[in-house]
Protein backbone atom coordinates (compact mmCIF):
# COMPACT_ATOMS: atom_id res chain seq x y z
CA UNK A 1 0.00 0.00 0.00
CA UNK A 2 2.82 2.39 0.86
CA UNK A 3 4.43 1.94 -2.56
CA UNK A 4 1.09 2.51 -4.26
CA UNK A 5 0.50 5.76 -2.37
CA UNK A 6 4.05 6.91 -3.17
CA UNK A 7 3.62 6.09 -6.86
CA UNK A 8 0.32 8.00 -6.94
CA UNK A 9 1.94 11.01 -5.26
CA UNK A 10 4.95 11.16 -7.57
CA UNK A 11 2.94 10.48 -10.73
CA UNK A 12 0.33 13.09 -9.82
CA UNK A 13 3.06 15.73 -9.43
CA UNK A 14 4.41 14.89 -12.89
CA UNK A 15 0.89 14.97 -14.35
CA UNK A 16 -0.17 18.33 -12.93
CA UNK A 17 3.20 19.82 -13.84
CA UNK A 18 2.56 18.50 -17.36
CA UNK A 19 -0.84 20.18 -17.41
CA UNK A 20 0.84 23.42 -16.29
CA UNK A 21 3.44 23.12 -19.07
CA UNK A 22 0.64 22.53 -21.59
CA UNK A 23 -1.20 25.59 -20.26
CA UNK A 24 1.95 27.72 -20.53
CA UNK A 25 2.63 26.46 -24.05
CA UNK A 26 -0.91 27.30 -25.18
CA UNK A 27 -0.72 30.70 -23.52
CA UNK A 28 2.58 31.47 -25.23
CA UNK A 29 0.98 30.68 -28.59
CA UNK A 30 -2.45 32.31 -28.18
CA UNK A 31 -2.25 34.79 -25.24
CA UNK A 32 -5.81 33.73 -24.36
CA UNK A 33 -6.32 33.21 -20.62
CA UNK A 34 -9.69 31.51 -21.02
CA UNK A 35 -8.47 28.90 -23.49
CA UNK A 36 -5.00 28.29 -22.11
CA UNK A 37 -5.76 28.47 -18.39
CA UNK A 38 -9.48 28.02 -17.68
CA UNK A 39 -10.37 25.44 -20.33
CA UNK A 40 -7.17 23.46 -19.72
CA UNK A 41 -7.88 23.25 -15.98
CA UNK A 42 -11.57 22.48 -16.48
CA UNK A 43 -10.75 19.77 -19.02
CA UNK A 44 -8.12 18.26 -16.75
CA UNK A 45 -10.55 18.22 -13.82
CA UNK A 46 -13.28 16.56 -15.91
CA UNK A 47 -10.86 13.86 -17.06
CA UNK A 48 -9.65 13.43 -13.47
CA UNK A 49 -13.24 12.97 -12.26
CA UNK A 50 -13.81 10.30 -14.90
CA UNK A 51 -10.64 8.44 -13.87
CA UNK A 52 -11.75 8.67 -10.25
CA UNK A 53 -15.21 7.27 -11.02
CA UNK A 54 -13.69 4.46 -13.10
CA UNK A 55 -12.35 2.89 -9.90
CA UNK A 56 -15.88 1.85 -9.01
CA UNK A 57 -16.06 -0.26 -12.19
CA UNK A 58 -12.54 -1.65 -12.56
CA UNK A 59 -11.03 -2.99 -9.37
CA UNK A 60 -7.83 -4.43 -10.80
CA UNK A 61 -5.06 -3.14 -8.50
CA UNK A 62 -2.95 -1.95 -11.45
CA UNK A 63 -5.89 0.02 -12.86
CA UNK A 64 -6.77 1.51 -9.46
CA UNK A 65 -3.24 2.84 -8.95
CA UNK A 66 -3.01 4.15 -12.52
CA UNK A 67 -6.47 5.74 -12.38
CA UNK A 68 -5.67 7.39 -9.05
CA UNK A 69 -2.42 8.79 -10.50
CA UNK A 70 -4.43 10.46 -13.26
CA UNK A 71 -7.36 11.38 -11.02
CA UNK A 72 -5.16 13.14 -8.50
CA UNK A 73 -2.79 14.68 -11.04
CA UNK A 74 -5.54 16.02 -13.29
CA UNK A 75 -7.82 17.31 -10.54
CA UNK A 76 -4.89 19.00 -8.80
CA UNK A 77 -4.10 21.03 -11.94
CA UNK A 78 -6.09 23.85 -10.35
CA UNK A 79 -3.45 24.23 -7.62
CA UNK A 80 -0.68 25.80 -9.73
CA UNK A 81 -2.91 27.46 -12.35
CA UNK A 82 -5.74 28.81 -10.16
CA UNK A 83 -3.57 31.37 -8.34
CA UNK A 84 -2.14 32.51 -11.68
CA UNK A 85 -5.65 33.34 -12.89
CA UNK A 86 -6.52 35.11 -9.65
CA UNK A 87 -3.34 37.19 -9.61
CA UNK A 88 -3.98 38.21 -13.23
CA UNK A 89 -7.44 39.43 -12.30
CA UNK A 90 -6.56 41.22 -9.08
CA UNK A 91 -2.81 41.91 -9.06
CA UNK A 92 -3.16 44.34 -6.16
CA UNK A 93 -4.89 41.61 -4.12
CA UNK A 94 -2.94 38.60 -5.41
CA UNK A 95 -1.76 37.51 -1.96
CA UNK A 96 -5.23 37.70 -0.43
CA UNK A 97 -6.90 35.91 -3.34
CA UNK A 98 -4.30 33.13 -3.31
CA UNK A 99 -4.81 32.78 0.46
CA UNK A 100 -8.56 32.46 -0.03
CA UNK A 101 -8.04 29.77 -2.68
CA UNK A 102 -5.61 27.87 -0.45
CA UNK A 103 -7.89 28.21 2.58
CA UNK A 104 -10.84 26.77 0.69
CA UNK A 105 -8.73 23.70 -0.07
CA UNK A 106 -7.78 23.40 3.60
CA UNK A 107 -11.42 23.69 4.67
CA UNK A 108 -12.29 20.93 2.22
CA UNK A 109 -9.57 18.80 3.85
CA UNK A 110 -11.34 19.23 7.19
CA UNK A 111 -14.86 18.58 5.95
CA UNK A 112 -14.12 15.78 3.45
CA UNK A 113 -13.24 13.03 5.97
CA UNK A 114 -16.40 13.73 7.97
CA UNK A 115 -18.56 13.75 4.86
CA UNK A 116 -16.87 10.64 3.46
CA UNK A 117 -17.46 8.77 6.71
CA UNK A 118 -21.11 9.81 6.66
CA UNK A 119 -21.54 8.67 3.04
CA UNK A 120 -19.90 5.30 3.79
CA UNK A 121 -22.21 4.85 6.79
CA UNK A 122 -25.25 5.31 4.52
CA UNK A 123 -24.45 1.94 2.94
CA UNK A 124 -25.02 0.17 6.24
CA UNK A 125 -23.08 -3.10 6.42
CA UNK A 126 -21.91 -3.06 2.81
CA UNK A 127 -18.72 -1.01 3.06
CA UNK A 128 -17.79 -1.56 -0.61
CA UNK A 129 -21.02 0.17 -1.66
CA UNK A 130 -20.28 2.94 0.84
CA UNK A 131 -16.78 3.50 -0.52
CA UNK A 132 -18.10 3.45 -4.08
CA UNK A 133 -20.74 6.03 -3.13
CA UNK A 134 -18.06 8.27 -1.63
CA UNK A 135 -15.93 7.94 -4.78
CA UNK A 136 -18.94 8.81 -6.94
CA UNK A 137 -19.74 11.77 -4.72
CA UNK A 138 -16.20 13.14 -5.07
CA UNK A 139 -16.10 12.50 -8.82
CA UNK A 140 -19.45 14.24 -9.37
CA UNK A 141 -18.39 17.16 -7.18
CA UNK A 142 -15.16 17.64 -9.16
CA UNK A 143 -17.05 17.26 -12.45
CA UNK A 144 -19.68 19.85 -11.49
CA UNK A 145 -17.10 22.35 -10.23
CA UNK A 146 -15.06 21.89 -13.43
CA UNK A 147 -18.14 22.72 -15.53
CA UNK A 148 -18.93 25.74 -13.34
CA UNK A 149 -15.28 26.83 -13.56
CA UNK A 150 -15.38 26.63 -17.37
CA UNK A 151 -18.66 28.57 -17.56
CA UNK A 152 -18.11 31.32 -15.01
CA UNK A 153 -14.36 32.04 -14.91
CA UNK A 154 -13.70 34.63 -17.60
CA UNK A 155 -10.28 36.21 -17.06
CA UNK A 156 -9.40 39.45 -18.76
CA UNK A 157 -6.41 39.70 -21.04
CA UNK A 158 -2.94 40.22 -19.62
CA UNK A 159 -2.51 43.39 -21.67
CA UNK A 160 -5.56 44.96 -20.04
CA UNK A 161 -4.19 44.53 -16.53
CA UNK A 162 -0.69 45.67 -17.50
CA UNK A 163 -2.13 48.86 -19.05
CA UNK A 164 -4.13 49.56 -15.90
CA UNK A 165 -1.07 49.06 -13.71
CA UNK A 166 1.11 51.32 -15.88
CA UNK A 167 -1.53 54.05 -15.91
CA UNK A 168 -1.76 53.96 -12.12
CA UNK A 169 1.97 54.54 -11.53
CA UNK A 170 2.87 57.90 -10.01
CA UNK A 171 4.48 60.28 -12.48
CA UNK A 172 7.82 60.45 -10.62
CA UNK A 173 8.28 56.63 -10.93
CA UNK A 174 8.39 56.76 -14.75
Amino acid sequence: MGYSVAIIGVASIVIYMGVSVLSDHLFKNNQNWRVSRVFVVAGAMIMGALFMASNTFFQNPFWVVMAMCFAKGLTYAIIPIGPTIMINELPERGGLMTSILTSSGNIAGIIAPLLTGYIISLAGGDKIVGYNLSIWFMAILVFVFAILFAIFVRPSSVKGNIDVQQNELPENVN
